[in-house]
């Protein structure tokens, strides 16, 4: 190097700058959204119709009997099922209302004194013999115009809520729903891959299936 020459400085390379990039996500398929919201709507439906089932079976496993009333008689079987310590029995009822005023009335009177009222009533289905009874729960809106509304059986002294066809129905059926309430639950986690016909044939079965069992 010459005297009174100065050394050349070469600068460094910069590294090239990174440019930053949005990745905005890929928009739902708005068919997908929709069948998601429909599965998640299906499921909430299906846990309250499961509770309303649970509900109704505990009804039906919960007997009633009073130790103290024995023999059951068609003369006292009423009396017997009228007695406010019953759960079944409406306190509210004409039943209810007759046996305050008139202790001593026969099931004969009884009968004849129901049909010339209106409201809910309990009356004896005839013909019937011990141990078994049943009684039925009635709207009655004239003296020939009545609605059942449910039956009880009376065998041996214990009353019981006899099931009907919606209830029963519901009973047979709770089995079928837990795996369709499962179903849908998957379904519903399923991401954008999903294979959005396999969800939307779920929510047509849930909705045929709900309707028959609503109805």
């Amino acid at each position: 190097m010459f005297p009174h020459q100065s050394a050349s400085v070469v600068p460094l390379s910069q590294p090239p700058q990174q440019q930053s990039v949005d990745f905005a996500p890929a928009p739902m398929d708005s068919a997908l959204m929709a069948a998601q919201m429909h599965a998640a709507r299906a499921q909430s439906e299906m846990d309250a119709l499961a509770k309303k089932v649970r509900a109704d079976r505990i009804a039906l496993e919960q007997p009633w009997k009073d130790p103290r009333f024995f023999p059951i008689t068609p003369e006292n079987v009423m009396f017997y099922f009228c007695q406010r310590e019953n759960p079944f029995f409406d306190p509210n009822s004409d039943n209810a209302m007759i046996l305050m005023q008139n202790q001593g009335i026969g099931p004969a009177q009884l009968d004849t004194v129901l049909k010339a009222m209106t409201g809910i009533q309990f009356v004896l289905v005839e013909p019937c013999s011990p141990p078994l009874f049943l009684v039925r729960k009635q709207q009655r809106n004239g003296p020939d115009k009545i609605t059942p509304l449910c039956h009880f059986y009376v065998l041996d002294g214990t009353v019981y809520q006899a099931p009907d066809m919606h209830t029963l129905l519901h009973s047979r059926l709770i089995g079928v729903m837990d795996p369709l309430r499962c179903a849908f639950q998957e379904a519903g986690e399923g991401g954008a891959d999903h294979n959005q016909k396999s969800l939307q044939s779920l929510w047509l079965n849930y909705v045929t299936l709900f309707s028959f069992l609503s109805n």
